[in-house]
C-alpha cells in the first residue's frame, strides 16, 4: 500500500482547539513498539519497523520510501509531501525481534534483524467525514514526553482545502515535522 500523508505538529493549545474543530468517528488507542539495531542503519535507510498495537492485536508495520527510478515529476512532488509504502502482516504477539529473514518475506527488501527498542502510546482521534481524506489528531507519549500532532492521510489529489481550514485556525502546514519513530529514536539517543 502507498501512503501519502501530511504531519503538522501542534502544541497543546493548537491540539485542544482541533479538538473542538472537527467531528471526529472514531477513538482508537494503539502502542507503536519500534524496532532497530545500535548502528541506525534503519534510520539512514528512512525505514520504519514497528509492531502497532490496537485492541490486542498485533500488526508488523515496515514503512520504507518511495523509489523513484522513472523520474516521475508527480511522483517526485509527491515524495517531498511524505509518500512511503508500507507492509503489514498479523502476528500472534510481540517479538522479542524481527529477523531480516522475516523482513524480506514481507517486503523483498534487503533489511537487517530489527532489535525490541521501545514503545509510544497514542490516542488517536479520527475523522472520516472529507472524501478519500482521513484527519488523525493524535496525543503521543513515549520515554517521559508527550507531544500533540495531526496527520491527514489522503488517496487522490492533494488536499488543499484540508490545508487552508487549518490555516484559518492559525494552524502553520508549512513546517517540516519529523515523524513519530524520528522523535522516539531522538529522544532514545539522548537517554543512552
Amino acid at each position: 500500500m502507498i501512503e501519502k500523508e501530511i504531519k503538522i505538529m501542534l502544541t497543546k493549545n493548537q491540539y485542544e482547539r482541533l479538538y473542538n474543530y472537527f467531528e471526529y468517528d472514531e477513538t482508537i488507542l494503539q502502542v507503536n513498539h519500534y524496532f532497530g539495531d545500535r548502528e541506525d542503519r534503519y534510520k539512514k535507510k528512512d525505514t520504519t519497523v514497528r509492531v502497532r498495537e490496537i485492541d490486542g492485536k498485533f500488526y508488523l508495520q515496515v514503512k520504507c520510501p518511495v523509489e523513484n527510478k522513472d523520474n516521475d515529476k508527480e511522483l517526485a512532488e509527491l515524495i517531498n509531501k511524505k509518500v512511503r509504502k508500507e507492509y503489514e502482516e498479523e502476528l500472534d504477539k510481540l517479538p522479542e525481534m524481527i529477523t531480516k529473514e522475516q523482513l524480506y518475506d514481507l517486503t523483498k527488501k534487503e533489511l537487517f534483524d530489527a532489535e525490541y527498542l521501545g514503545y509510544l502510546e497514542t490516542k488517536r482521534m479520527i475523522c472520516r467525514k472529507y472524501e478519500n481524506v482521513e484527519i488523525c489528531l493524535d496525543y503521543n507519549k513515549y520515554l517521559g514526553i508527550t507531544d500533540y500532532e495531526i496527520e491527514i492521510e489522503y488517496t487522490g489529489d492533494y488536499p488543499e482545502f484540508i490545508i487552508n481550514e487549518l490555516e484559518k485556525i492559525s494552524i502553520e502546514t508549512d513546517k517540516l515535522c519529523r515523524g513519530k519513530f524520528t522523535r522516539f529514536l531522538g529522544i532514545l539517543s539522548t537517554l543512552n
